[in-house]
């Protein structure tokens, strides 16, 4: 309907993480295949972190607490959700940093980023390529994705967002 109007349909953007730690939900956790392919798609699905934490607590409820590796996927998983309003193409996670690539649609503003950068050179590093780099410290993943969530929320909420109505 809405390339019968002439509006442009908003592309969506389905963000790549990579972490240094296991993320997924282990055979001895979900044992039955198809219910754990159910579990992943629904998880690759959600919308909001709400939803995505009814599905944890539906896991929870059926199979017992979430082992390592479940809880590593969900922290990512909510990664993903941060990351999908900046148009983030890819996520490399670090233990000392992480690296974040933006689509070309980004409505970051260059301009609000190269200021977030010159205000923490510590922090941010702009490379070519559209991609950010931001020196984290966690030494563990809850801290890591804490850090990691941190950054997108300040990349969200520091006044970078161009072209808002």
């Amino acid at each position: 309907m809405r390339n019968l109007k002439g509006e442009k349909k908003e592309e969506e953007i389905n963000t790549e993480v990579a972490v240094p730690f296991p993320a997924y939900l282990p055979e001895n956790y979900v044992k039955e295949t198809g219910e754990r392919l159910i579990a992943y798609k629904r998880m690759a699905m959600a919308a909001s972190g709400a939803e995505l934490d009814g599905i944890e607590e539906e896991l929870r409820d059926r199979y017992g607490p979430l082992p390592p590796e479940g809880a590593n996927l969900f922290l990512m998983l909510g990664l993903k959700l941060y990351a999908r309003p900046l148009k983030v193409t890819r996520m490399d996670v670090g233990k000392s940093k992480v690296m974040l690539t933006f689509h070309e649609t980004t409505p970051l503003s260059p301009e609000a980023l190269l200021k977030l950068v010159r205000q923490n050179p510590r922090k941010y590093r702009l490379i070519p390529s559209s991609t950010v780099s931001a020196a984290i410290s966690g030494a563990n993943p809850e801290e890591i994705f804490k850090e990691t969530s941190a950054i997108l929320k300040a990349l969200s909420e520091h006044g970078i967002i161009k072209n808002l109505k």
